[in-house]
C-alpha cells in the first residue's frame, strides 16, 4: 500500500515554501542571539533601500542617496549612544534611587483611599487588601532593581551590536545585488508561489515599517512635551515608553498606561495634577489611535483588529517582549503565505517565476 500525498502536497510551489519557511524558523529560533544583529542589519537596510529608491525616483544618483542616507543613519547612531543612552540611563538611575519614596507614597494614597472604604468592608479586609498591594509594589521595584543591575553589562554586548551593524548595514546596501546573487544560487527552482508571498509581504511591510517609524517619532516627542509642561517627573523615560508602545497595537498603549498612572499618583496623590497627565496621556493616544495612524500607516497591513490582538498574544507568549513588537509583521507573513496557497482550489504550477533577486526591487518600486 503506497502512501499518497494530499494534492496541495505535492505541489513543488508549495513545498518550496514551506522549505523556505521551515529554514527561516529553524535559523531565527535555534540561533536567535547569534543572528540578531544580522537581523537587525537587514530591517534597517530594508528601510534604507526603500528610501534610497525614493530618492532615486527624484532624480538622485544611486551612490550620492546611498551617501546622504547612510551618513544620516551614522550620525544618528551616534546621536542615540553618546547622548539618547545616557539620558535613557540617567533617568533610570534616577528611578531606581527614586523607588522607596515612590512605593511609600503609593502606599499612603492606597491607605488613604482604602480607609474611606473601611467602614463599609470591614477593616480586615481593607488591611488585607493594603497588605497586598504594598508586597506587589515592594516586588515591582525590588525587580526594578534587579533589572537595572542585570542591565549593566549589557551595555557592552550593545556596544559590540552597535558596531556590528554599522558595518553590516553598509555592506547590505553597497553590495546589495552580489547578495541576492548568491541568495539565489539556493533559490528554489519552482518559486512562483514563494515570490507572490514575498511581493505580498513587502508591498504591505515597505509602508508599515516606514509609517511606524514616524508614528514612533511623533508620539515620543508629543508625549515629552506634554508631560514636560505638566511637571511630570521622569517624562523623558515615559515619552520613549509611550513612543515605543506604537509598536505593540493596542495592548502596548494600556500596558504603558500603568506606570504612567503610578508615577502620576505618587508625585501628585489622587489630584487634578495627576488627573492632568493621565488626561493628555489618553488624549494623545486617542489622536493616535483615529488621526495619526491612519493618516501615515493607513491600510498597510490587511489584518482585521482582532487578528493583531490574537497575533500580539501569541507570538507575545511565545518569544516575550520580541515577539510583541514584530506581532504584526509575523502576521502579515502568515497571512500572505495563507492567501497564496491554493486552499480549495486547484494549485496553478505553469506560471513562469521571475528572478527570484527582482522580487523584493519590484514590491518597492510598485509602493
Amino acid at each position: 500500500m503506497t502512501l499518497r500525498l494530499p494534492p496541495l502536497l505535492r505541489d513543488p510551489q508549495v513545498l518550496a515554501l514551506l522549505g523556505v519557511l521551515a529554514v527561516c524558523a529553524v535559523l531565527v529560533v535555534g540561533f536567535a542571539d547569534a543572528i540578531a544583529p544580522f537581523l537587525a542589519a537587514a530591517v534597517i537596510a530594508y528601510v534604507l533601500e526603500r528610501m534610497i529608491r525614493a530618492l532615486e525616483r527624484l532624480g538622485l544618483p544611486r551612490w550620492a542617496a546611498f551617501a546622504a542616507l547612510y551618513l544620516a543613519f551614522f550620525l544618528l547612531l551616534l546621536w542615540g549612544f553618546f547622548w539618547l543612552l545616557p539620558a535613557v540611563v540617567g533617568q533610570l538611575k534616577a528611578l531606581v534611587a527614586d523607588l522607596p519614596r515612590i512605593v511609600a507614597a503609593a502606599q499612603h494614597t492606597l491607605e488613604q483611599r482604602l480607609e474611606e472604604t473601611r467602614r463599609l468592608v470591614g477593616a480586615g479586609y481593607v488591611e488585607e487588601v493594603t497588605r497586598r498591594l504594598s508586597e506587589q509594589l515592594r516586588e515591582a521595584a525590588q525587580g526594578a532593581v534587579t533589572a537595572a543591575i542585570q542591565g549593566i553589562p549589557g551595555l557592552v554586548t550593545l556596544l559590540v551590536y552597535l558596531v556590528l551593524v554599522t558595518f553590516l548595514v553598509f555592506f547590505f546596501l553597497k553590495d546589495k545585488e552580489r547578495i541576492l546573487d548568491w541568495i539565489c544560487r539556493f533559490w528554489p527552482r519552482d518559486r512562483a508561489l514563494l515570490n507572490r508571498v514575498l511581493r505580498d509581504v513587502d508591498a504591505q511591510m515597505g509602508r508599515y515599517v516606514t509609517g511606524k517609524l514616524w508614528e514612533v517619532a511623533i508620539v515620543t516627542v508629543a508625549t515629552e512635551v506634554a508631560f514636560g509642561l505638566l511637571g511630570l517627573h521622569y517624562a523623558f523615560l515615559l515619552a520613549l515608553l509611550t513612543g515605543v508602545s506604537v509598536l505593540v497595537p493596542y495592548i502596548g498603549a494600556a500596558a504603558v498606561a500603568l506606570p504612567v498612572a503610578v508615577l502620576a499618583f505618587a508625585q501628585w496623590g489622587f489630584t487634578w495634577d495627576a488627573g492632568w497627565v493621565l488626561l493628555a496621556y489618553g488624549a494623545i493616544q486617542l489622536v493616535d489611535g483615529n488621526l495619526l495612524a491612519p493618516l501615515i500607516v493607513g491600510e498597510a497591513v490587511h489584518l482585521h483588529p482582532t487578528a493583531i490582538i490574537l497575533a500580539v498574544l501569541v507570538f507575545g507568549s511565545a518569544w516575550g517582549v520580541w515577539g510583541a513588537f514584530f506581532a504584526v509583521p509575523l502576521a502579515v507573513v502568515v497571512k500572505s503565505v495563507l492567501d497564496a496557497l491554493p486552499l480549495g482550489r486547484e494549485p496553478n504550477t505553469t506560471k513562469t517565476a521571475p528572478s527570484c533577486a527582482n522580487v523584493v526591487d519590484n514590491g518597492v518600486q510598485e509602493s
